[in-house]
């Protein structure tokens, strides 16, 4: 990921390095970062395009003494899938690395460590750089979360909109 961020356009001075902070990354890229976006305004935009649907893990799938739950990250997969299917049923093409990526956890892909940010920061960048959207739902975490953040600045670099969507799912 390093590299992707690294030709990130030094005038906003944010990098995977900086602290979270997306104030400054809407008042940098005020025209590709979008926040409260209401959700129907964001399926009406997305219609017809590729939508990323970036959402937290790391956090969300530890247990109390730092240890990988697999049971944690189903769950986290399975928020991330609620939000491919709702975008679904409006004809929203999504796709999400957190529900593929778990789903990759059985068969010759188990040896993958699941909290290994280098290989899967390698795995999902293919995927955020061919979208035309990026979706950042209101999960729990997500202004908090590193990948969040990262995917987003690799969004805004390449001229990639960021929706973050203002209210959960009916």
């Amino acid at each position: 990921m390093k590299d992707s961020v690294a030709r990130f356009d030094p005038l906003f001075g944010l990098s995977e390095d900086s602290d979270i902070h997306w104030p400054a990354l809407r008042r940098a890229a005020p025209q590709h970062v979008f926040s409260n976006m209401p959700l129907d305004h964001s399926v009406a935009a997305a219609r017809g395009k590729l939508v990323y649907l970036a959402t937290p893990f790391r956090r969300q799938v530890v247990d109390s003494k730092g240890r990988f739950s697999r049971r944690r990250a189903i769950q986290a997969a399975a928020r991330a899938q609620r939000w491919v299917g709702a975008l679904a049923v409006e004809r929203v093409t999504a796709i999400s690395p957190v529900a593929l990526s778990v789903n990759l956890s059985a068969g010759p892909a188990a040896k993958i460590d699941p909290m290994d940010d280098d290989f899967w920061s390698r795995w999902f960048t293919p995927l955020l750089t061919r979208a035309d959207l990026v979706m950042v739902p209101p999960l729990e975490g997500w202004a908090e979360s590193e990948g969040v953040w990262r995917e987003a600045l690799v969004a805004v670099a390449r001229g990639i909109p960021v929706h973050c969507i203002g209210e959960d799912l009916p």
